[in-house]
């Protein structure tokens, strides 16, 4: 393809068509108001070739279809290599095993190109959609514990991110409303989760994305609590007090099975480290209070007593029948 600037402007709107990907026949996305270059199907071996317009230009390959429509180049994006026979007037690319069942966000990172309409949207074979329930059950298989498996989950979580509410529907069982108000914020809370969890930790992007999702949805109580996590993981005191003093709240207001469940995982993390998670936190393990202490010490004589008193009474019973 000639890589180079779109005419965007003088195309006429009828001609700019809704765009289905393979894969995904439940929906389809309007992305009419977006300059682009027509999205395309692949197959591993194919090779992709973009024909320069300028010296500077480049093919990046961006993290989410979010970033490919913001043009942002952040949150692990790279240059796509080059085929060894590119030139300096032609970027070859040809697609590898690793991209299969895949979409590749390509996009020209010098400055206006991208806006300008040099983008592509690439799916791979039989690429598939993402969902909240299958990056679930990637975390409940803790696939994040080795580096390949925690690319491959931000990848997923990426993948359903951008094409919400849909992808939570089946998690919700169905509930468009719940859907809508958290499948973004969830996926912004995974992503924290994975890079706080994963072997090379990014604390610092972790927190970014918990705070993204409690800007999303400030009552959201799982991310309230892995950033809670994060501050108790991290050594922060006050900001862990902050946090669990705010997710206890939230969950006397929700009292919902996940709020619970949240607090109980930051509890548990508070006590882990040392600390004690109370209405006043402190950074001593938690301690039972002296009037607890008191009635299991008397509870706990009186049993002893009590044994005493049937050994003695078995050995009058023996001395008698003896």
């Amino acid at each position: 393809m000639d890589w180079k600037m779109q005419p965007c402007a003088a195309t006429r709107r009828s001609d700019r068509n809704l765009l289905g990907y393979t894969g995904e026949t439940h929906e389809v996305f309007p992305i009419m108001p977006m300059c682009q270059y027509n999205a395309i199907k692949v197959t591993v071996g194919d090779t992709l070739v973009f024909n320069k317009a300028d010296a500077a230009d480049d093919v990046f390959a961006v993290a989410s279809q979010w970033h490919y429509a913001q043009c942002d180049f952040s949150d692990g994006g790279k240059l796509l290599s080059k085929d060894a026979d590119s030139t300096a007037n032609q970027w070859r690319y040809t697609i590898k095993a690793e991209d299969k069942n895949k979409r590749l966000y390509l996009a020209n990172s010098r400055a206006g190109a991208c806006a300008g309409g040099q983008r592509i949207l690439v799916s791979v074979d039989d690429f598939k959609q993402g969902t909240l329930a299958e990056a679930l059950d990637l975390i409940d298989k803790k696939t994040y514990e080795t580096e390949d498996g925690a690319n491959h989950l931000v990848e997923r979580i990426w993948c359903w991110e951008d094409h919400c509410p849909t992808p939570a529907l089946g998690f919700y069982e169905g509930n468009m409303q719940w859907a809508k108000q958290r499948c973004v914020a969830d996926a912004y809370s995974l992503l924290g989760f994975v890079y706080r969890k994963r072997p090379n930790k990014q604390v610092e992007r972790a927190e970014k994305y918990y705070k993204k999702a409690l800007e999303l949805v400030p009552t959201h109580c799982e991310a309230t609590s892995y950033m809670g996590e994060l501050y108790v993981q991290i050594n922060d005191f006050a900001q862990a007090t902050d946090t669990w003093l705010k997710l206890d709240s939230m969950t006397a207001a929700q009292n919902t099975a996940a709020c619970i469940s949240s607090k109980k995982d930051l509890e548990e993390a508070w006590k882990q480290h040392g600390w004690c998670p109370s209405a006043t936190p402190t950074k001593r393990p938690c301690v039972q209070s002296a009037a607890w202490s008191l009635s299991n010490s008397i509870w706990s004589f009186g049993v002893i007593a009590l044994l005493a008193l049937v050994s003695v009474f078995q050995l009058w019973h023996a001395l008698i029948l003896s």
